[in-house]
């Protein structure tokens, strides 16, 4: 199983760098208590290494929010006469 990676907010935003501000919102990361799952990249240890003063990051074996995939059906469901 691929490794995920658990980010949650602890801090706000006030008077920080833009460019922090902007690694935040890359993450998926929208204020104070949100929590998300990521793919571990070495792209995201980076961005989570600039701002590690503003959150909590936990290594976990899978996402556990992963959704199953939809089944496709022939059919669009419009009737043809």
């Amino acid at each position: 199983m691929a490794k995920s990676i658990l980010i949650k907010q602890t801090k706000g935003t006030a008077q920080t760098p833009a460019n922090q501000k902007t690694i935040l919102k890359s993450i998926g990361l929208r204020g104070i208590g949100t929590s998300i799952y990521r793919k571990d990249t070495r792209a995201l240890r980076g961005m989570l290494n600039c701002v590690r003063h503003f959150i909590e990051a936990s290594q976990v074996e899978s996402s556990p929010t992963a959704r199953p995939k939809k089944k496709v059906s022939g059919s669009t469901g419009v009737k043809v006469n």
